[in-house]
């Protein structure tokens, strides 16, 4: 029994731990071979196939074995937070595969240095006269560009080592390894030189196995010119007549003296197109491709800007590629991608082929773009073998999505995109969906995750199995909610629509899509990411719409005879003419939805009833919930609410969705008016209803009807400041409103009737809306409301309200029209309170400040200097409370750095500039030290543009109390001559 034993062979062994599944021991025994050295070529070939652990893996289950991390499926990931069992299995594969990797990279290394010293020419150096005229290697002059670099810095040559490094940008001087020898480092070169010249004598002359490895290359480099013309030649020639068969080499006909071997003639067809359908899938794909509209194909191609082919690759000589590539410096290896490209499909071995894709895929350290373009193109035309695509593209893909280099990973997501289309279902979900799921979730680059989007979208759009569906949702919510917004836009205008679009294929848009929206809608109400959310929600309503319409009580009503134009209720992907079949009578349809929807005796059918028990009121819900301050989202959920209106009709609207709003607004308003009035209420989510109410739905009726409008605004213009709420709400509707020219009127009337309203707060709020509204009004509104409207309140006695009227007119006086010279008249009219009142005087300074920057000269050097000179003598002599001549004294400053930025001329400095600084200068260096340096700096630049000559210092203690008078006097005195000359100027123009 022990000799049979000892003489069953090996290879019966290894076949049957194989064929038992005894994948483990099969590994030991393998690896037991490899230190014995008797390694078997069928365990070898079997660990080295990714592809053999994806076919051994059972269906995902609770129970399913484990597989290392470049096999596992998007099942087996941590996004479905499925448990693991099997580690040590897992770990021993992957320590094996470690083991097999480092093996390679050293026969490589070891393959190189044999090739580089084989081809080393020794040189006797006895005489000056023999050395050798051979041009320098690309491995010899890398070795010798480091040993430079490093005798340059060691020398203190630094700026010389430095441009030495710029000029060879393409060698990592910091690390030896990066010459690609696998030879230690050679001595500096002060040592090479001295071992060179003692031993000058004893170097013996070159050998017979030297010259001949000289004359071999010398004739391959001859040979590789003279087929580098041809495929030149033959290239243009296919390109002229694609459809007929290229002789590429007819070699002896130049190159008679040099012995070349035969080269085989290949036809070169016109690259694969992929059809309408996407139906060009491997053939032994069983599984079909899911239905996709014509449109809707096309657009979703359109918008990932996916061209055909350009590259039409010819065969080259795979021996010479194989030989030559690893010496070719990297500036120029992107030059060989066609022979690569052609060389491939001839690769006798999987090693050759696996080696050439490789070469392929890391043809630069850092591909940029048009280099990436070349490469996808090429990977693009191999994808078509799904035996290639399988065992070296796809596993040599996965090994690029976790490189270091950016640039290397974003042509892994480039290469997925590529092979999208084209690959059998099997790879698309087993390899290219965890390849774009592990750049998603650890790329930090946003051009990366762009790039991982394109691709996942076209992914998602080939894929009709099921049970995949909920994996590509949340790689879909993970890109909407990224951090980028490049990123969230691209989901949102593609990737969003093509898995709505399959969710509604399969009826999982109620119960997985839109069910989670409004969960994530709700839980980010306080987050920033809150207003891209509400945008999702908006791309995905079309899908919405369409899903409502389909059910037979509304076909039913379908009017094909009488169908009228649908305006468009989506873009692009979310267009329904688009992301439907051409007959499916999109047009009717929606029309027999309105009909249907305008009829209030229509009973409710399933669909109805979803939207009307859980798609509103969640909606609803999740606005409650938002802060009023975020104003983005604020203004999202507007846009998203007019939408709605829009899409679902205006009957809808109105009895639908705006009773819930002024049932909202009711009970907070309730609930406010039951506090005690000293109390200081809590601002209730609630207000952020209005400008929703106000803007997107109370606009949807008739545009001459405006009364329930008109009645609601006037009513919140009452209660908001009666009840102390913030103004937020109000002035993003007032401000939304106004835009629209036909409702200027409706709004101005109602902040003018609130302006005469008894109270003062809503006095203040009509005051400060009709400010935060002045840049969207037109003239004749301005002229027929605003002006009486702050006439009216620059009377009042509230000086709050006084001080928003000098900055409305501010404002207007700072703005070309008809309503600049009045303004600029009554804004002189209440500076004369500027010296009466604290609070007058800053706002007074203030909207100067305001006017500087645009008025004329002449209204600068008359008006503007010569108030803000009396306001800084008021506040160095007249102002007795430190707080408050604080708060002129920034005001001062804010205005006063102003004046120095305008062209004004020397006298106007002289009289009004300097004294006004000088006067600051002394209230700086009371109360606000912080600013002296700046202000005695910006007196002396004053004095020298108006060329006089510093004057000396005065305190104000020095000062006699009548003199002080006496100049406050002067001031005004001149100050009111000069507001005489400008009303008589206005008044003649």
């Amino acid at each position: 029994m022990e000799g049979e034993q000892e003489n069953i062979p090996l290879e019966q062994i290894a076949g049957r731990l194989l064929q038992d599944n005894f994948l483990l021991t099969a590994l030991e025994l393998h690896l037991e071979l490899i230190e014995a050295g008797r390694e078997l070529s069928t365990l070898k070939e079997f660990f080295s196939n990714p592809a053999n652990f994806e076919r051994q893996t059972s269906p995902p289950s609770a129970t399913s074995i484990a597989r290392s991390q470049s096999q596992a499926t998007l099942d087996s990931l941590d996004i479905s937070r499925l448990s693991e069992d099997g580690t040590d299995e897992r770990i021993a594969v992957l320590e094996f595969e470690l083991r097999k990797a480092k093996e390679t990279i050293s026969g490589l290394r070891t393959s190189l240095t044999q090739f580089s010293s084989e081809r080393e020419v020794h040189v006797t150096s006895s005489k000056t006269n023999s050395i050798s005229s051979e041009a320098i290697r690309p491995h010899e002059q890398r070795a010798l560009n480091f040993l430079v670099n490093e005798y340059l810095l060691r020398q203190g040559y630094k700026l010389t080592a430095v441009t030495f490094s710029d000029e060879n940008n393409e060698q990592d001087f910091d690390d030896w390894d990066d010459v690609g020898l696998n030879i230690p480092r050679p001595p500096e070169l002060p040592q090479l030189y001295r071992v060179t010249h003692k031993e000058t004598n004893e170097i013996e002359c070159q050998t017979e196995e030297s010259v001949y490895f000289e004359e071999e290359i010398t004739r391959l480099n001859t040979k590789c010119n003279y087929l580098e013309q041809k495929l030149e030649e033959a290239i243009s020639r296919e390109q002229s007549e694609p459809n007929k068969i290229l002789d590429l080499v007819d070699v002896s006909t130049d190159t008679s003296d040099i012995p070349v071997p035969e080269i085989k003639t290949v036809s070169v067809e016109p690259p694969a197109r992929v059809n309408s359908k996407f139906e060009a899938a491997a053939a032994e794909d069983e599984e079909e491709l899911r239905k996709l509209p014509d449109l809707f194909h096309s657009t979703l191609l359109r918008l990932l800007s996916i061209s055909p082919d350009r590259l039409r690759p010819v065969e080259s000589l795979l021996h010479l590629l194989l030989e030559t590539l690893p010496s070719v410096i990297s500036s120029k290896k992107e030059e060989s991608i066609p022979l690569i490209l052609a060389a491939i499909p001839e690769a006798k071995s999987s090693d050759q082929c696996s080696t050439l894709i490789s070469l392929l895929l890391n043809i630069r350290k850092k591909p940029q773009e048009q280099e990436r373009i070349v490469v996808v193109e090429g990977i693009k035309r191999l994808a078509s073998d799904s035996e290639l695509l399988e065992a070296h593209i796809l596993p040599q893909t996965w090994e690029l999505a976790g490189h270091k280099s950016m640039e290397r990973r974003l042509l892994a997501a480039e290469v997925c995109l590529a092979i999208a289309p084209t690959a059998p279902a099997r790879l698309r979900q087993a390899m290219v969906l965890p390849v774009l799921q592990q750049l998603l979730l650890e790329a930090a680059e946003p051009e990366v995750r762009v790039a991982v989007v394109r691709a996942l979208s076209l992914v998602v759009a080939f894929t009709a199995q099921e049970d995949k569906y909920l994996q590509c949702e949340e790689l879909c919510f993970l890109a909407i909610e990224d951090q980028d917004s490049g990123v969230r836009q691209l989901a949102q205008r593609v990737l969003l629509p093509v898995l709505a679009q399959w969710a509604l294929q399969i009826d999982r848009l109620e119960s997985s899509l839109v069910k989670r929206l409004l969960s994530r809608l709700k839980a980010l109400a306080h987050d920033p990411r809150c207003g891209p959310m509400i945008g999702a929600v908006g791309q995905i309503l079309p899908f919405i719409v369409i899903h409502l319409a389909s059910h037979e009580d509304v076909l039913d009503r379908m009017d094909l005879e009488q169908i009228k134009e649908i305006s468009d209720i989506g873009c692009d992907l979310s267009n329904p003419l688009i992301f439907l079949e051409p007959n499916s009578n999109t047009n009717a349809m929606l029309q027999a939805l309105n009909l249907r929807l305008s009829d209030d005796s229509y009973q409710h059918w399933p669909q109805m009833d979803w939207v009307l028990s859980a798609f509103i009121p969640g909606l609803f819900d999740a606005l409650c919930s938002v802060d009023v301050g975020n104003e983005d989202a604020l203004l999202a959920y507007v846009k998203f609410y007019h939408q709605l209106s829009k899409v679902m009709g205006k009957h809808f609207t109105l009895n639908r969705i705006k009773p819930m709003f002024k049932e909202g607004l009711r009970s907070a308003e309730e609930s406010l008016s039951n506090l005690d009035n000293n109390s200081d209420p809590q601002t209730p989510p609630s207000l952020i209803l209005i400008p929703v109410l106000l803007v997107a739905l109370l606009t949807t009726g008739d545009p001459n009807d405006t009364m329930e409008l008109s009645n609601t605004l006037r009513h919140l213009l009452i209660l908001l400041p009666s009840l102390k709420l913030p103004l937020a709400p109000l002035k993003v509707s007032i401000f939304h409103l106004c835009r629209a020219i036909a409702l200027q009127e409706t709004v101005l009337a109602c902040l003018s009737e609130a302006s005469k309203n008894s109270r003062p707060a809503v006095r203040l709020a009509a005051a400060q809306l009709t400010f935060h509204s002045l840049s969207c009004l037109h003239e004749s509104a301005l002229t027929k409301f605003v002006l009486p409207q702050l006439a009216m309140l620059a009377n009042d006695l509230n000086e709050e309200v006084k001080e928003v009227v000098v900055a409305a007119y501010a404002e207007l006086a700072s703005q070309p029209g008809v309503a600049q010279a009045e303004s600029r008249t009554t804004l002189q009219q209440l500076s004369k309170e500027a010296l009466t009142s604290h609070v007058m005087s800053v706002a007074v300074t203030k909207a100067m400040t305001r006017l500087l920057p645009t008025c004329d000269p002449a209204f600068a050097e008359d008006v503007v200097l010569p108030q803000l000179c009396q306001l800084a003598a008021f506040c160095l002599h007249g102002v007795t409370s430190q707080t408050r001549r604080m708060d002129l004294g920034q005001a001062l400053v804010a205005a006063l750095s102003t004046a120095l930025q305008v062209p004004l001329s020397r006298q106007a400095m002289a009289a009004t500039l300097v004294p006004a600084l000088r006067d600051l200068s002394s209230v700086c260096e009371q109360c606000m030290h912080v600013h002296s340096d700046a202000v005695n700096n910006w007196l002396r630049e004053a004095e020298a543009r108006a060329q006089i000559e510093p004057a000396t210092p005065t305190t104000p203690k020095t000062e006699k109390p009548h003199l002080v008078q006496s100049a406050m006097n002067s001031g005004r005195k001149s100050v009111e001559d000069v507001k005489q000359r400008m009303s008589s100027l206005l008044k003649k123009k």
